[in-house]
């Protein structure tokens, strides 16, 4: 494991510490750069889905063109992983019917948030830890990514939602 990308591994390593799983949702052509951040997640009891090939607004795109981007992912995640991927998260929310069924034709649940603390955007870690004090936690499907702020958060965030007795789960 020496080109796992770092901070995979370190988010991995923070929700296996806490006994908790999460859903990774991976673009292909990072897939593709970094494996191992795949298999990691995998072999440490992480959801794996597709995020599409290469982060584009799908819905601009022909159905033959959605089409082979979501297939050319999974292809990809299911050739690390050994298991058949069924989820798909469209970059940037952005879906319409003609996507929704490109991913149903290829077994592929649509899978969209309820809670997005723009971890991306965030300045620092309390930013992020912030969004989740100041929103309801129940019900609660989250859109994070792998960044350094959300890295410092995640401790504490865990330590937050296990504070308010809720269950954690994954989408498969």
């Amino acid at each position: 494991m020496t080109d796992l990308p770092p901070l995979t591994k370190k988010i991995v390593d923070i929700l296996t510490e806490h006994k908790i799983a999460a859903t990774f949702l991976f673009v292909g052509k990072n897939a593709e750069r970094h494996p191992e951040g795949v298999v990691y997640a995998h072999e440490h009891g992480m959801s794996i889905g597709n995020h599409s090939w290469d982060h584009g607004v799908l819905t601009k795109s022909s159905a033959k063109e959605q089409s082979k981007n979501l297939s050319m992912t999974s292809s990809l995640l299911d050739s690390l992983t050994h298991d058949r991927v069924t989820l798909f998260r469209p970059p940037y929310g952005a879906v319409n019917d003609a996507l929704v069924s490109a991913a149903a034709k290829q077994h592929m649940k649509t899978l969209l948030w309820n809670r997005d603390p723009e971890d991306w955007n965030a300045k620092s870690a309390e930013d992020i830890i912030r969004y989740f004090r100041e929103v309801e936690a129940a019900g609660g499907v989250y859109v994070m990514h792998e960044d350094q702020h959300t890295v410092e958060a995640l401790p504490a965030i865990i330590k937050y939602l296990k504070e308010k007795e809720l269950k954690f789960v994954i989408f498969k």
